[in-house]
């Protein structure tokens, strides 16, 4: 197809279109790319942000299928099915897609994308002009007069109803604000919609004018100032183009809103069936700081252990080393001879509370291996972890003190650097002790002297914190410190099944053993904070980093144990562990397939620097000593919390087949089994990847519906 053949069908709302060539399948696809300055998006703004107008995606997809395959005069479009996935926020030049598929009949199905993921699917026909009018409620012309009369009550002025809108948050500009008045009846209204100038934009439906169009039906919603946008559309009928002046008749029914439109001498040229919107916290959609708080909840058993023969006990062991080394052991064999549906149930002493930590390495061998699940327990007490989502937008953030020193360790690496040089930058007089392992490069030598260009005094003190007496000898040396940022850490990343021994010494010692050295040695010192560098792995665990999510799971809880004996004065300051994703900043630089999976499978983003000291500085201020920090959609990241653990109710316990706890277990096998079938064949069908589809969510903003 020719771009000749694409302006002839109008379609300036792509300006950038360009159809595929020499595909069979799909029929059509469609390029746009879209700045922002568009009039379309430069006069529709939701709570300060350019959205792409519903309405938009109406006629992208008329004009696609449009251009896809040729119609007759005697032929007209018919949207059916249309559902708005998710807004479009347009912050900086985006790429917009569209797709036609073939189906039987005359059947078509599009969906719109970019980056962001879907935005809009819906399925469209090539229908008889003539059977169309025959089978409409309405002749070819509308009885404007008639319909005056079921419409007495004269309804807000045009003043009076897009104050309404602004009151939303909803700026609108003069190519949106087409509706000039609106009559009232009983369940239905009668608008007259006026934007000089919308046809000649060369769409027959121009986004301004439609928009308008849809917009006079919120005269029936029975909470105006609602919040709300497009969220489906059961029929859209085009039997002609729209023009400048418009009238709409709106009937309110159980199915929706629908609109009967009008030109000036009544002829009808669009019908739109069961239309209905949905609130929408458009704040949600943007990248932000997520907060969240993990609690220690006792879990209670679905089944009896006696009965379970498909489990592995692991008993406390002599150290925390020794009961990483011995689960990852069990675990290893498990996976080598490729067991079904096994359980490893940890047990706890009751006075070894930073072993608790030990869920999370439970939880990647889950993520690894998920024939694997777990239990962990505490004494008697089978305990899991739960999240809860906290709101710091508007929290207080602390401010670095002058004449201060603090201890970094890791303080040449990215992130002991980018605090130390915020210390620098905002606080007097402050001594800055960083430590490392390795001799100075020339780098870090330039770095250190910016530093103290800023007027920090800095120490570099060479240390391997896993050593105590090196750990004691350099507390020792420097009394005066009132901070302690713990940030040193190794990884050796590997799977389980190919992980070595040696290689998990190497991870925990930092993490765990420099931890407590450092507590320690510190113990007598007046400490303003004392804060542990900690990963998400740590808490949710992370496949390749059973070794990883072990040592950041102590620290977290050995925290948590720190801060109670601030409580009883055994300590000093204010005992913080921070749960941190993958920053990006000048330092540590990610690839772009880390970048994606981060996205896909996680959620996440990579976490910028100037947010990532936002909650640093926050999570200080806070009352909080533990807290997982993430950046990007909230709704999205909401899906890592929402979903329930893979633990002891997957395993296959031998019981009689009467029993109540057998089918309770059965069933939830089959459930997931079920659900994970029914995912893989809904992202195939959305063209999405198995984990980005959130199967708590409700399915219908997917285009599915009851049936």
């Amino acid at each position: 197809m020719t771009d000749s053949a694409l302006q002839a069908t109008a379609l300036p709302i792509m300006p950038a279109t360009t159809p595929a060539t020499g595909k069979d399948y799909p029929v059509g696809v469609f390029t746009s790319v879209f700045t922002g300055d568009e009039l379309f998006l430069a006069d529709h703004i939701i709570q300060g942000k350019k959205i792409l107008p519903g309405m938009a995606y109406l006629e992208i997809t008329r004009a696609a299928v449009a251009c896809s395959v040729p119609i007759s005069d005697k032929h007209m479009i018919v949207l059916s099915d249309s559902v708005f996935v998710k807004a479009l926020l347009v912050s900086e030049k985006c790429t917009l897609d569209v797709t036609v598929y073939p189906g039987a009949n005359g059947e078509f199905g599009v969906e719109v994308s970019t980056a962001q993921g879907v935005h809009f699917q819906s399925k469209a026909y090539i229908r008889d002009r003539k059977e169309q009018i025959a089978d409409s409620s309405f002749s070819t012309h509308l009885d404007i007069a008639a319909l005056a009369e079921r419409c007495p009550t004269a309804g807000p002025t045009k003043q009076q109803f897009y104050a309404i809108f602004k009151k939303r948050g909803v700026e609108l500009g003069a190519s949106h604000r087409g509706v000039e008045t609106i009559k009232l009846g009983k369940d239905c209204a009668l608008a007259t919609i006026s934007l000089p100038g919308s046809n000649a934009r060369g769409m027959d439906l121009d986004p301004g004018m439609l928009d308008s169009i849809i917009q006079s039906g919120f005269a029936l919603a029975s909470n105006p100032e609602a919040n709300v946008v497009p969220f489906a559309v059961k029929k859209t009928k085009v039997f002609g183009p729209l023009t400048d002046v418009m009238t709409v008749f709106i009937e309110k029914t159980d199915d929706g809103f629908d609109y009967t439109v009008a030109d000036e001498s009544g002829e009808v040229k669009v019908i739109i069936n069961g239309f209905v919107t949905r609130e929408i916290d458009l704040t949600s959609q943007q990248d932000q700081l997520v907060y969240y708080k993990p609690e220690w909840q006792e879990e209670i058993p679905v089944n009896d252990e006696k009965d379970n023969k498909n489990i592995t006990v692991i008993p406390g062991q002599a150290d925390y080393a020794s009961l990483v080394k011995t689960i990852f052991t069990a675990s290893q064999q498990l996976i080598q001879n490729k067991t079904e549906q096994h359980l490893i149930e940890v047990q706890l002493p009751a006075d070894k509370a930073a072993w608790q930590g030990i869920i999370a390495q439970l939880k990647t061998i889950s993520l690894e291996y998920p024939k694997i699940s777990y239990r962990l327990k505490v004494g008697d007490k089978a305990v899991k972890l739960d999240y809860r989502l906290l709101d710091l937008a508007n929290a207080p953030v602390y401010k670095w003190q002058d004449n201060k020193t603090i201890l970094i360790t890791g303080g040449l690496g990215g992130l002991g650097m980018l605090f130390a040089q915020d210390i620098a930058e905002t606080s007097k007089n402050s001594t800055l002790i960083l430590v490392g392992r390795s001799e100075l490069s020339a780098d870090k030598k330039t770095f250190i002297a910016q530093l103290e260009g800023l007027g920090a005094k800095v120490i570099y003190a060479q240390c391997d914190i896993a050593q105590q007496s090196e750990v004691e000898t350099l507390i020792a040396l420097h009394p005066q410190i009132t901070g302690i940022i713990h940030g040193s850490g190794l990884i050796a990343d590997n799977l389980i099944s190919k992980k070595i021994l040696a290689e998990i010494d190497r991870v925990l010692a930092p993490k765990v053993n420099g931890l407590e050295y450092l507590d320690h040695a510190s113990a007598g010192l007046k400490l303003d904070y004392f804060i542990a560098l900690s990963s998400i792995a740590g808490t949710l665990g992370n496949a390749g980093q059973t070794d990883y999510a072990a040592a950041n799971g102590y620290m977290d809880s050995y925290i948590q144990n720190r801060a109670l004996q601030v409580t009883h004065q055994q300590r000093y300051g204010k005992s913080i562990s921070i749960n941190w994703p993958i920053w990006e900043s000048a330092g540590m630089q990610i690839d772009e397939a880390t970048r994606q999976n981060l996205l896909q499978v996680f959620k996440i983003k990579p976490l910028p620097s100037a947010f990532g000291l936002t909650a640093l500085k926050q999570i200080m201020a806070s009352d909080h000593s533990q807290l997982v920090v993430l950046f990007g959609n909230k709704k999205a990241i909401g899906t890592l919390f929402d979903k329930s653990s893979t633990t002891f109710e997957n395993a296959k316990p031998k019981v009689a087949a009467t029993s109540k706890k057998a089918l309770h277990v059965e069933t939830s096998k089959l459930a997931r089994e079920i659900l994970q079938e029914v995912r893989m064949q809904a992202a195939e069908h959305l063209k999405l990847k198995v984990n980005q589809l959130d199967d708590t969510a409700d399915w219908a903003v997917f285009g599915f519906d009851s049936i």
